[in-house]
């Protein structure tokens, strides 16, 4: 069962978050699948990360498989305990506390199989500039 817990927060309160955490960046262990029209991202968050994706032109499926979160996603904060699964709509943007080792699946709708080509389709560059902007 989960433990959900919703708080409203807002993209200047991440924006405070994660420049306290700049120096602190570190590479995921990511793995990639393709199935027709479908790519999945799956990344494994170590416990006491945090990890800030880009903003998604289109909806798409996150899946926590395992672990215990906080996320910050469209203004709320989720304290996720895996497995859960919701659809990020167009537009989301998702900053994830990972409190113990976290897998987090992403699944999106293209005919891509080139990650660069992927993340032109899927990611909205003008809010990354914005949000950029705010930090």
């Amino acid at each position: 069962m989960n433990n959900i817990l919703r708080k409203q927060a807002t993209v200047y309160d991440l924006a405070i978050v994660l420049k306290e955490c700049e120096n602190q960046i570190t590479e995921l262990d990511t793995k990639h699948y393709f199935a027709p029209q479908v790519y999945a991202r799956e990344a494994r968050l170590p416990a006491g990360s945090v990890t800030v994706g880009k903003t998604q032109k289109k909806a798409h499926i996150s899946i926590f498989s395992k672990g215990h979160c906080t996320v910050h996603c469209m203004g709320e904060i989720i304290e996720v305990h895996a497995p859960y699964t919701f659809v990020a709509p167009a537009g989301s943007k998702k900053a994830i506390y990972a409190h113990t080792e976290t897998v987090l699946t992403t699944i999106h709708v293209t005919d891509e199989t080139d990650i660069n080509e992927i993340e032109k389709e899927v990611i909205d560059e003008m809010a990354e500039v914005n949000f950029e902007r705010l930090r």
